[in-house]
């Protein structure tokens, strides 16, 4: 049994052939997506026209404190003014967040009313003496 490798197939073929072979092959590949561009029918095609419009212009719209689209007012392509309402907001979490929100201002504004104790004032258990040094170092 003969074994065969590249290399022994890189000898024996000239390269005059292999550059024949090449060149057939380019051609082949040509041919043959030509035929299969002229056979093929497309099955849609879509006129449209285009618009750019500068991203200068674009603004980045959001929304600071979260929540559930309900509705969108507008659609790509609008123009709009200051202060037109572009979305709809479900009012669901907004409104726990309100109750939420008074429950604790109700009950801050009960602790402020209600009279706290007041601690005495302290004081040092060395006296008078030596205020500038630390207690450690007093005696």
């Amino acid at each position: 049994m003969t074994d065969t490798y590249l290399e022994d197939f890189a000898t024996r073929l000239k390269p005059r052939q292999a550059s024949n072979i090449l060149l057939w092959a380019i051609i082949a590949f040509f041919l043959i997506f030509i035929a299969w561009a002229a056979l093929t029918e497309l099955d849609r095609t879509v006129h449209a026209q285009g618009r750019v419009i500068p991203s200068s212009r674009l603004q980045i719209v959001s929304n600071l404190e979260g929540g559930i689209i309900r509705e969108i007012l507008v659609k790509s392509g609008d123009m709009v003014t200051k202060g037109q309402p572009l979305v709809r907001m479900d009012k669901t979490l907004l409104g726990a967040d309100l109750g939420t929100n008074q429950a604790t201002v109700n009950a801050l504004r009960t602790r402020r009313s209600i009279p706290r104790r007041r601690a005495p004032p302290r004081t040092s258990s060395c006296g008078s003496r030596n205020r500038s040094m630390p207690r450690a170092w007093a005696n």
